[in-house]
């Protein structure tokens, strides 16, 4: 989310509870519709991976869908956080190519997590993106049609 840092700041701890509550609750219903894998919260970011543990054959036009569905669903949330004074937006990465998925962490402290490159390119894309953007590398965007995914929603 954008903004976040600034809004955590200022806000009681019990408001950035419910605020990140409304936010997981709506992400989520994109990537169990989508058939996304969470790789994880990370505050107010989240790390979704496609194609494991199921493969998916498309999995970067789903990628796109969930990514689209987010800034959709996430539109009325930020217009209800505007309304109460908390300027919040949203900008997505989306990266395509191999990853190594495995266990990682320390005796006593394990996660299944998705390492390389790839994750590391979808970092930086979801660093650039502003608010209301989704940044998908070429290689997503070549592996389907879907460059309208990336064109503005037309509906008002």
């Amino acid at each position: 989310m954008r903004g976040f840092t600034e809004f955590a700041a200022i806000v009681e701890p019990e408001e950035v509870i419910s605020v990140l509550g409304e936010y997981h609750q709506e992400m989520g219903r994109h990537v169990t519709e989508h058939e996304g894998t969470l790789g994880g919260f990370e505050g107010d970011g989240l790390m979704i991976y496609f194609n494991d543990p199921i493969p998916v054959p498309d999995h970067a036009a789903r990628a796109i869908a969930m990514a689209r569905g987010m800034q959709t669903g996430f539109a009325p949330l930020a217009q209800g956080w505007e309304r109460r004074g908390f300027h919040l937006g949203l900008g997505i990465g989306v990266a395509t190519g191999y990853a190594t998925l495995g266990r990682i962490g320390y005796e006593g402290r394990y996660d299944y997590s998705p390492i390389g490159t790839t994750v590391n390119l979808a970092s930086r894309l979801c660093d650039q993106a502003e608010p209301g953007m989704i940044l998908a590398s070429q290689r997503t965007v070549a592996l389907g049609d879907i460059e309208a995914a990336l064109l503005p929603d037309p509906s008002p």
